[in-house]
């Protein structure tokens, strides 16, 4: 709940979790010292405010559990993961069941998973076969023009490595934040057309 999504300020903001809830949950991960100006902050800025202190303690201890372990750990005797171990565990694992409960299975959410595999799976399939077919030598105006898209860094010499050439989509794809992944299927797929005047 602290990672996921972005922030907890986009579940706040989203409504899926209510400001009162969400501050009981995160301030017991705090350091009730650092809390200095907390309550002259409004809502959104304290989930924020929050969230960065208890992601900043969580690392703390995770770094002094790990110092704790460390032998145990390069001996191979530590069969469980760092987190596990920690004192704050319960809370984290009352935050994850409410993150289930009320996060990942709520509608808008699931909605936007489903876009999300639409979009990927769309991009990748637009690219890969552009690309295999520009390399193959078919230089049809599609393919030049999907082509064109990519960043030069991405263009590579023809090669009959597949692998490299999903590979190399593969590394353009993943470098996209949400929102141009977005905007560019929609653009590609004719959802949407680019901003700016089309001249003759």
């Amino acid at each position: 709940m602290l990672q996921d999504y972005g922030s907890g300020r986009w579940i706040f903001r989203l409504g899926l979790v209510s400001f009162t809830e969400t501050e009981e949950l995160i301030i017991p991960l705090v350091n009730s010292e650092t809390l200095e100006g907390y309550e002259q902050r409004d809502e959104k800025e304290k989930i924020g405010y929050l969230r960065a202190k208890a992601i900043s303690d969580l690392v703390n201890e995770l770094a002094v559990t790990f110092l704790d372990e460390e032998k145990n750990i390069l001996s191979g005797k530590l069969e469980d993961d760092l987190i596990s171990i920690i004192l704050k565990v319960e809370l984290l694992n009352k935050i994850k069941d409410v993150s289930i409960e009320k996060i990942y299975r709520a509608r808008s959410v699931v909605e936007r998973e489903v876009a999300g595999y639409e979009v990927l799976g769309g991009l990748l399939d637009t690219f890969i076969h552009a690309y295999n077919n520009y390399l193959d030598g078919n230089l049809s105006k599609r393919n030049l023009a999907i082509i064109n898209l990519l960043p030069k860094r991405f263009i590579i010499e023809r090669d009959d490595d597949l692998y490299n050439r999903l590979l190399t989509i593969l590394d353009f794809i993943s470098g996209m934040t949400d929102s141009f992944a977005v905007s560019l299927f929609r653009k590609i797929k004719g959802i949407s057309l680019p901003e700016g005047r089309v001249t003759d």
